[in-house]
């Protein structure tokens, strides 16, 4: 190669050229390098900061997979469903029918423990998803970037909290007759 130096060596990335001095790789290239810290290092605060949807959402999964094998499934139901079930019979007409309804206990410790893995997942999916796309279109200050975050992620947790609360209303009939909230107060049975 003659003149100019628009080549470069498939192995060091280095210009070649005349000059056999050109050739050789750098010798900075060989020595210490200054780390470019793209990715912290594994288990350090930063990684799991970083990585706390990931992390979680592979605990969770583990418990999902336990519901698949006989072996495991009985401790993976008392992480999904709700423990302490009382049958109520109603004897009234001809027909019998039975109410199920729930009792708490210390079994519900881990029921509350895999619902929180999955509300942190549904935050990291809003935030991924949702918040963090409509930031990068916006261009926001850090300062309103924050508040924005903030205000999505409770204007989310505020939906849900109401469409959940709706839906548990009418299915136990309250929003035609609302007396029957403090009726037979205390509950001590959970529908």
């Amino acid at each position: 190669i003659t003149g100019l130096q628009t080549c470069s060596s498939p192995f060091t990335g280095v210009p070649l050229g005349r000059d056999p001095q050109v050739r050789k790789p750098h010798i900075s290239n060989m020595g210490i390098r200054k780390k470019s810290n793209k990715n912290p290092p594994v288990l350090s605060h930063e990684f799991i900061i970083q990585n706390h949807a990931d992390i979680v959402s592979c605990v969770a999964m583990v418990f999902l997979l336990g519901l698949m094998f006989e072996v495991t499934s009985k401790v993976a139901v008392l992480f999904i469903t709700v423990q302490y079930n009382v049958t109520i019979s109603n004897n009234e007409g001809p027909e019998e029918t039975t109410l199920n309804y729930f009792q708490h206990g210390l079994k519900d410790l881990a029921t509350v423990f895999f619902y929180m893995l999955v509300s942190i997942i549904m935050h990291a999916i809003i935030q991924e998803y949702v918040l963090d796309k409509i930031n990068r279109k916006m261009h926001f200050s850090k300062t309103k970037h924050s508040k924005f975050n903030e205000s999505g992620q409770l204007s989310a947790f505020y939906l849900f909290s109401c469409g959940w609360g709706i839906s548990i209303l009418s299915s136990e009939n309250l929003l035609s007759n609302p007396i029957g909230l403090w009726e037979g107060y205390p509950h001590t049975l959970m529908p």
